[in-house]
C-alpha cells in the first residue's frame, strides 16, 4: 500500500516520464541510432495555458524550454529529444506534424476492509476474505501537433544546413502539446483526488502548452 505522500510523488514521476517535453534525467533512456533525414533542430519554448490536474499532481514547468531534433522518412516523422528514444509520428508535405505518446502505469494498490460481507463469507478458508484490493492505474497520453514553417535546406552533397537567405517567419515551428491523464477503465483512482487527500484537482484532466520553435544555426 502506498502512503498518500508516496502516491503524490508517484503521480509526479509518471508525468515527468510520460511527457516527451519534460527534462527528467532519471527517466531518460539511451537513444538509438537516429532514423530518417534531418528536417531541423529547433529550440522550443512552451507556454503553459492550462493545467486542470493541478500543480501538485502535474508540476508542469512554465515556461518549458528544450531542444528537439525532427527527422523524416517520407511521411513518417521522428521527434528526438537528447538522450531519449525517438518518438514516431507523422509529417506531411506541407509541414504539418503530429506525434502521440501513450503510457499506462500503476499508481497504487490498496487493501481495505470489505463492507459487503455476508454470513457465508465468514466460513471462507481464505485468510483475507474480509479485505478487498483497490487498484489505481493511469493512462497518460501526450499529443504534440503543429506545423513547420521553415526547415533545413539540403546541399548538393545531401547535407542539411540552415539557409539564411530563405524567408524567415515569426517562428519556424508552431504547435500545441496536450497531456491527458485518466484512470484506466477498471481502476478506482478516487483516492488520488484532492477531495480525498490526493494530489489531483480533477480526473480525467489535462495540461496544455502552446509551442513555438526556432531553427538552430547548425545541425547536430
Amino acid at each position: 500500500m502506498l502512503a498518500p505522500s508516496s502516491a503524490r510523488g508517484r503521480c509526479a514521476w509518471l508525468f515527468l516520464c510520460a511527457s516527451a517535453l519534460a527534462a527528467a534525467g532519471g527517466c531518460q533512456k539511451p537513444a538509438g541510432e537516429a532514423a530518417g533525414q534531418l528536417v531541423g533542430v529547433y529550440a522550443i519554448n512552451g507556454a503553459l495555458v492550462d493545467n486542470t490536474c493541478g500543480r501538485e499532481a502535474l508540476p508542469a514547468v512554465d515556461p518549458l524550454r528544450y531542444e528537439v531534433e525532427i527527422r523524416r522518412n517520407e511521411q513518417v516523422g521522428y521527434w528526438q529529444i537528447d538522450k531519449r528514444p525517438q518518438q514516431t509520428g507523422e509529417i506531411e508535405e506541407d509541414g504539418a506534424f503530429r506525434f502521440i505518446d501513450e503510457q499506462t502505469s500503476l499508481v497504487s494498490r490498496m487493501r481495505t476492509a470489505r463492507n459487503d460481507l455476508e454470513p457465508a463469507d465468514f466460513a471462507s478458508n481464505e485468510p483475507d476474505f474480509d479485505l478487498k484490493t483497490t487498484t489505481c492505474a493511469m493512462k497518460i497520453r501526450e499529443t504534440i501537433e503543429g506545423k513547420l514553417a521553415r526547415t533545413f535546406a539540403i546541399s548538393d552533397a545531401g547535407e542539411p544546413y540552415l539557409d539564411d537567405a530563405a524567408p524567415r517567419p515569426k517562428h519556424d515551428l508552431t504547435g500545441d502539446s496536450r497531456i491527458d491523464v485518466a484512470a484506466t477503465e477498471d481502476s478506482n483512482c478516487s483516492a488520488s483526488l484532492a477531495a480525498f487527500g490526493g494530489p489531483f484537482s480533477n480526473l480525467p484532466c489535462f495540461a496544455h502548452y502552446v509551442l513555438s520553435g526556432d531553427l538552430q544555426e547548425s545541425a547536430h
